[in-house]
């Protein structure tokens, strides 16, 4: 899916700002109906994803992710605002 694509899922999410220490955070993603799509952990190691029913997990280091969502949404979206 290309950014100018609509999203096939609505998500809202409403937390406090996370402090990333020790402890990692697992949110279990789930589609409109209730079903399990999958669990996110967001570590200080980068991001793991386990889609359900799989027995393997993706990890993306930080430094990856911020390489591959430069290159899908462009350099212009990641620029700190001042």
């Amino acid at each position: 899916m290309r950014a100018n694509e609509k999203a096939q899922r609505k998500v809202n999410v409403k937390l406090p700002e996370l402090v990333i220490d020790r402890r990692d955070w697992v949110f279990k993603v789930k589609d409109v109906d209730g079903s399990k799509i999958g669990d996110l952990k967001i570590s200080q190691g980068g991001i793991v994803w386990k889609g359900h029913g799989q027995v393997w997990r993706s990890t993306i280091p930080w430094s990856t992710f911020d390489s591959v969502m430069r290159d899908y949404y462009g350099q212009r979206r990641f620029t700190r605002r001042t």
